[in-house]
C-alpha cells in the first residue's frame, strides 16, 4: 500500500507540478484548496481539473473565513493589483498581494489533516527563486515549519521526529517548474496563475503571476497554454463552431448584464425575484425552448434558448448572493459529472452501441449515490413531479421496467389496454356510474398506452405533440377552405375539407 502523503493545491502552475511530483515518488494523495475569498477564485475550479487530470481522488476544498485575510489586495476588491511591477525579481519589495501567513495557515491545515490521516509527509509548491519576495517561500520559513510540526504533534513526537515538509520546487526558477510539469505529465491548461483574469477566463498578462509564468514558459521553450487579453483566440481541437474564446466572452457578457440587473441599483422587478419564484420561469422558457427546437427554424430556437438561459443564470446568481454556490460551481460539477459517466469517451473503457452507454450510465449513478450516502426508498424515486404528465408516465414505467416489473412484450401492453378500454366502458355504462371512477379509468387507459408507447420506443410526449400540431394544422385548413364560421358549416363539408387536409400532407411528404 502506497503512503499518504497531503499536497498543498492551489491550482496554480507550481501546485500542480509539485502533485504531479509526490504522485511520481509514489506517494496516494490527499489534496488540500483553499476558499478564503481571493479575488482570483478561478484557481479552486482549476484546482479540481488538475485534481481530476493526476487521479486525485480525495480533494478537499476548505472554506475560511475571508476577514482573516484583509489587507491584501487579492482579497479587498478595493485595492488593485499591481501590475508591470518594476521589483519583480527584488526580494526585499514584498508586493501588496502578498496574504498575512497564507502559507502557515494553509500548512497548519495540512499538518492537522495529515496527523489525522497518519500521513508524515507534506507537499508544498514553493520555490526561492521566482517567487515575487513572499516571506513564506522561503528555505528558512520551511524549515522551521517542519521543526514547528515535529514538536507540536504527536505523530512527530511518537515517530522521532518522521515528519517531513516536501518542497521539490524550492530551487527550481519557474522554467524548471515548467520542464518538470512536461516531464511528469502535467496540463497545464488546466492550471491558473493570474489574479485579475477577466469574466472569460483570459490572463491580464501583467500582474506578478501572469509575467512570472510567461518568463518560466518562454525560458523553458514550451508553448504557454493560458488565454491572455489580446492574443489571438486560438480554436479549440475538434471544435466546430465558434473558437472557444468568443464563445466564453458571450457567457461572460450575459453573467455582466446579469450582476447588473441584480446590482443594488439594478432593475426593481429582477432583485425581488427569488430562486423560489423564478421556478415556474424554468418550466415556461423550457417548454417555450422545447417548441422552437422542434421547429427546426434557427431564429426562433436561438431566441428562447437564449431565453432559458437567462433564467439558468439568474437563480445562479441569486444562489451566489445567498452564499450558497453560482454558475462556476454548477458548470464546473455538471463537466464533472459529464466526464465521470462518459468513460467510454474520457477513460479506457470500451461500450458498444448506445444501450451499454445507457446501462452503464445508470450503473455510475448507482454508484455515486451510495458514495454520497443517498438511499432511495423505492425504485421510483428521482422522477420529478414537474414533468408532463406522458413523460413522467413513462418514466415511471421504465423505473418500474428495470426492477423487473415489466411484460416480456408487446402481448401484454396491447391486452392491458383492451382490459382497460373494457373497464372503462363499464364504469361509464353502470347505472350509478360515478365521475371519479370514470376519471380514474380514463387514467389507467392512458397509462396503459403510454406503456405501449415505452415498448415500441415512442416518446408519447412527442407523439401526442405531434398529433396535437397535426390536427391544429388540418383543423386550420378546414377553417381555411371554408369560407365561413365552422359552427355554420354541416359536419359533411368539414370532414370533407379534412380529408383534402390529409391529402395535402401526403402530397407534401408529411
Amino acid at each position: 500500500m502506497s503512503p499518504r502523503a497531503v499536497v498543498l493545491l492551489s491550482g496554480g502552475l507550481d501546485s500542480a507540478t509539485v502533485a504531479a511530483e509526490a504522485r511520481e515518488r509514489g506517494f496516494e494523495l490527499t489534496a488540500l484548496s483553499f476558499d478564503y475569498g481571493q479575488r482570483h477564485r478561478a484557481e479552486l475550479d482549476a484546482a479540481r481539473a488538475v485534481a481530476q487530470q493526476l487521479g486525485i481522488a480525495d480533494h478537499r476544498v476548505i472554506r475560511l473565513d475571508p476577514a482573516a485575510f484583509a489587507g491584501s489586495s487579492l482579497t479587498d476588491p478595493a485595492q488593485a493589483v499591481p501590475v508591470d511591477r518594476a521589483g519583480l525579481d527584488d526580494a526585499r519589495a514584498i508586493p501588496s498581494t502578498y496574504v498575512p501567513a497564507r502559507n502557515a495557515i494553509f500548512l497548519a491545515f495540512a499538518l492537522g489533516i495529515a496527523e489525522q490521516l497518519g500521513a508524515r509527509d507534506l507537499f508544498v509548491g514553493v520555490n526561492a527563486l521566482d517567487y515575487s519576495g513572499y516571506p513564506d517561500c522561503r528555505p528558512e520559513f520551511l524549515a522551521a515549519f517542519e521543526a514547528m510540526a515535529n514538536c507540536a504533534t504527536k505523530l512527530g513526537v511518537e515517530s522521532g521526529g518522521a515528519l517531513r515538509l516536501h518542497a521539490p520546487l524550492l530551487a527550481l526558477d519557474k522554467a524548471g517548474i515548467v520542464r518538470l510539469g512536461v516531464q511528469r505529465g502535467v496540463d497545464f491548461a488546466r492550471t491558473v496563475s493570474c489574479y485579475d483574469a477577466d469574466r472569460a477566463g483570459r490572463a491580464c498578462g501583467r500582474c506578478d503571476a501572469c509575467r512570472l509564468r510567461r518568463r518560466g514558459f518562454e525560458q523553458a521553450g514550451v508553448p504557454d497554454p493560458t488565454r491572455y487579453r489580446g492574443d489571438a483566440e486560438p480554436g479549440v481541437p475538434n471544435d466546430v463552431s465558434a473558437p472557444m474564446g468568443r464563445r466564453l466572452d458571450a457567457l461572460a457578457e450575459l453573467l455582466q448584464v446579469v450582476d447588473r440587473l441584480r446590482a443594488p441599483d439594478g432593475c426593481p422587478w429582477d432583485r425581488a425575484q427569488t430562486p423560489t419564484s423564478m421556478a415556474r420561469f424554468l418550466l415556461e422558457e423550457a417548454a417555450e425552448a422545447h417548441d422552437a427546437v422542434r421547429s427546426c427554424e434557427s431564429e426562433p430556437a436561438c431566441e428562447e434558448l437564449g431565453d432559458l438561459l437567462l433564467v439558468v443564470f439568474l437563480i445562479c446568481r441569486m444562489e451566489e448572493q445567498a452564499g450558497r454556490f453560482g454558475c462556476e460551481q454548477v458548470a464546473r460539477a455538471v463537466a464533472e459529472k459529464l466526464v465521470r459517466r462518459h468513460p467510454h469517451v474520457f477513460g479506457e473503457l470500451r461500450v458498444e452501441g448506445a444501450d451499454a452507454v445507457l446501462v452503464n450510465w445508470e450503473r455510475i449513478k448507482a454508484e455515486e449515490r451510495a458514495a454520497k450516502g443517498e438511499q432511495r426508498s423505492s425504485a421510483l424515486d428521482g422522477v420529478p413531479v414537474a414533468l408532463p404528465a406522458l413523460a413522467r408516465a413513462e418514466e415511471i414505467g421504465k423505473k418500474a421496467a428495470k426492477v423487473g416489473f415489466e411484460w416480456p412484450d408487446l402481448e401484454g401492453p396491447v391486452a392491458k389496454i383492451r382490459e382497460e378500454l373494457d373497464e372503462l366502458l363499464a364504469a361509464h355504462a353502470a347505472p350509478e356510474r360515478e365521475a371519479l371512477h370514470v376519471a380514474s379509468e380514463v387514467g389507467d387507459l392512458l397509462f396503459a398506452v403510454v406503456n405501449l408507447a415505452r415498448h415500441l420506443r415512442v416518446p408519447p410526449e412527442t407523439a401526442l405533440r405531434d398529433t396535437i400540431a397535426r390536427f391544429e394544422r388540418r383543423f386550420r385548413y378546414v377553417e381555411a377552405g371554408l369560407g365561413k364560421p365552422p359552427a355554420e358549416a354541416t359536419l359533411e363539408e368539414m370532414e370533407a375539407l379534412w380529408q383534402a387536409a390529409k391529402r395535402a400532407e401526403r402530397a407534401a411528404g408529411r
